[in-house]
C-alpha cells in the first residue's frame, strides 16, 4: 500500500468484542453488507497495538 499511496496515512478504527457483536446485529445487517470475510476485536488496545 505504501508504494501505491505514497505520502498517505493509514487510519483504522478498532472495536471490542461487544461492539463487534452489536455491529453484526444492527447496522451491518441493516446495510445488507454480506461480503466481509473476517471480523476481529481488540480487547486490550494498549497491549495489542503498538505506536
Amino acid at each position: 500500500m505504501a508504494d501505491v499511496f505514497s505520502g498517505s496515512v493509514l487510519v483504522f478504527d478498532a472495536a471490542n468484542e461487544k461492539a463487534v457483536k452489536l455491529m453484526l446485529k444492527t447496522w451491518l445487517k441493516d446495510a445488507e453488507i454480506k461480503d466481509v470475510g473476517a471480523y476481529f476485536a481488540i480487547s486490550a488496545a494498549t497491549r495489542e497495538i503498538n505506536a
